[in-house]
C-alpha cells in the first residue's frame, strides 16, 4: 500500500508509546509512595532506625501518633505515655522527611528525563523537517526517496514515543507534525521550538 495509507495504522502505535513513557514515569513516583504507604514497605536505607520508620509503613505511624495522643489525655500525668508520643512524632516526623526526599529525588529524575525528551524532540523534529525538505526534492527530480520515507517514519515513531503527536500529509512526501493542535513541522519548515 501507498505509504500515506499507513499514516492511521502508525498513529496508534505512536500515541501507545506517549502513554507508555506516562504510565512508566507515573509508576516510578508511586512506587516511591508505596514504600511509605503499604504496611510491608521496604526500604533501602543503611540506617536501622530509617527501617524500622518505613517498614511499618505511613499509615500505622499516623495510626501510632493519634493513639498516642488519646493515651496522654486520658493519663496526662503518664512519663512514659508522653515518652512514647515524643518518641512516635519524630518516627512520623522522620518519615514524613523520608517522604519528602523520596518525592524530591523523583521530581529531579522526572525533570532531567523530561529536558532530555525535549532535547530528543526538537532534534527529532528538526530532521523530520530536513528529511521532507530531502524527500521533496528527489520527488520532485522524479527519484526515489524510499530510503528517506523510512527514516522519516523512524523519526515519527521515535517522536511518538516522547509525545503525543498528530501528521497530515504535505505535499511531494511531507509529513506535517503537530503536537497539541501546534503545527511545528510544516513541510520543510520547522516552526519555533
Amino acid at each position: 500500500p501507498p505509504r500515506s495509507t499507513l499514516f492511521p495504522y502508525t498513529t496508534l502505535f505512536r500515541s501507545n508509546g506517549y502513554w507508555n513513557a506516562q504510565q512508566s514515569a507515573l509508576q516510578s513516583v508511586q512506587d516511591s509512595l508505596d514504600e511509605f504507604l503499604s504496611s510491608t514497605g521496604s526500604t533501602s536505607s543503611s540506617s536501622s532506625s530509617d527501617d524500622s520508620t518505613t517498614s511499618s509503613g505511613l499509615s500505622t505511624l499516623i495510626n501510632n501518633f493519634f493513639n498516642d495522643f488519646q493515651s496522654v489525655a486520658t493519663s496526662p500525668t503518664s512519663v512514659s505515655a508522653r515518652q512514647t508520643l515524643i518518641s512516635d512524632a519524630q518516627t512520623l516526623a522522620s518519615a514524613f522527611n523520608q517522604i519528602s526526599s523520596s518525592l524530591g529525588q523523583q521530581n529531579t529524575a522526572l525533570n532531567t528525563s523530561l529536558s532530555s525528551d525535549v532535547t530528543s524532540a526538537n532534534q527529532l523534529l528538526s530532521g523530520i523537517a530536513n528529511l521532507n525538505q530531502q524527500i521533496s526534492a528527489a520527488e520532485a527530480g522524479g527519484g526515489n526517496p524510499n530510503d528517506l520515507l523510512d527514516e522519516q517514519q523512524q523519526d515519527l515513531n521515535n517522536l511518538a514515543q516522547l509525545t503525543d503527536i498528530t501528521t497530515s500529509s504535505g505535499t511531494n512526501g511531507a509529513v506535517n507534525v503537530s503536537i497539541d493542535g501546534q503545527t511545528l513541522v510544516s513541510g520543510n519548515q520547522l516552526v519555533d521550538t
